[in-house]
């Protein structure tokens, strides 16, 4: 791949850190927030932006259910 495709593929290598007290729903307002931007179309508040994609997101990956449970609950073994 090096030599026939260079340039074409890149590999980002990437951790996530999630903050386990939040609930799932909080996290993907958080991530939404920082990756809203600054001009929005018609001028949208950012606030109705964010409550919009996160409540599409949830719907999409099937996650509204589970907005209210804490990202970093750990189970007894």
């Amino acid at each position: 791949m090096h030599e026939r495709f260079r340039g074409e593929v890149a590999y980002n290598g990437e951790v996530d850190v999630h903050f386990p007290h939040l609930t799932v729903g909080q996290t993907l307002t958080f991530a939404t927030t920082l990756r809203t931007p600054h001009k929005r179309l018609d001028n949208a508040p950012r606030k109705k932006v964010v409550r919009d994609i996160v409540q599409i997101l949830g719907t999409v990956f099937g996650l509204r259910h589970t907005f209210n449970t804490k990202v970093g609950v750990r189970l007894s073994n």
